[in-house]
């Protein structure tokens, strides 16, 4: 059965890492671990790489080369709250480590945001599973790395069946940075994952896809 890995990247000790399956559309941990570094959590996720499809990953997968990032501020405006943080105010570790481990994987790869996708969500089941890693771990980093797995498989199952899985926020919009970004802003970005193939550059937002 196909795993959809998960990585939250951090400082040191601080790098959460999931692999999850999904079950009757619900999802399964496989395994977790809060691990050392970036180096670490490679290796752990290319442990599991040989029935892996997509990684998601609790950071920046594109940056905006002045001012906010335009998937940001929608989040921002539409949702309110503190979880979605300017670009110019994370932590390089966070950055760093979350572009070092998209760009060496190797897999197709989805940025993610565990904490609005939980407040906003209406999915008890990712919510109590999400719950049990912080409390058996009493920190967040496995948590939100199974989330971000759980962002990865609804979002590439979306992407093959052609529908969004957030269907209360819209239909799917053309641009690959969803929402709120519109195609004229595509040039403002670069995909941190370029690929020979790659006809243009793509930006991800956050609860969004990418796949470049």
């Amino acid at each position: 059965m196909a795993l959809f890995l998960g990585y939250d990247p951090g400082g040191k000790g601080k790098n959460g890492v999931a692999a999850i399956q999904v079950v009757s559309d619900t999802p399964k941990i496989v395994d977790k671990a809060t691990v050392r570094d970036a180096a670490e959590a490679l290796s752990w996720l290319q442990a599991h790489i040989k029935t892996a499809v997509a990684l998601g990953i609790d950071t920046l997968l594109a940056w905006s080369p002045k001012g906010g990032r335009a998937c940001d501020d929608a989040l921002r405006r539409k949702y309110g709250g503190n979880s979605i943080v300017a670009q110019n105010s994370l932590y390089s570790s966070m950055t760093l480590n979350g572009a070092i481990v998209a760009k060496r994987l190797g897999l197709p790869v989805y940025e993610s945001h565990p904490k609005l996708l939980l407040r906003v969500s209406g999915e008890n089941a990712i919510r109590e599973i999400y719950q049990d890693a912080l409390a058996s771990s009493g920190e967040d980093h496995e948590g939100d790395a199974i989330v971000a797995a759980w962002c990865a498989a609804r979002l590439l199952y979306a992407r093959l069946n052609h529908s969004h899985f957030f269907k209360s926020m819209g239909p799917e919009p053309s641009c690959p940075c969803w929402p709120g970004m519109a195609d004229r802003d595509r040039h403002r970005y670069t995909c941190a994952r370029r690929t020979p193939d790659c006809a243009t550059p793509a930006a991800t937002g956050r609860l969004c896809r990418a796949r470049c």
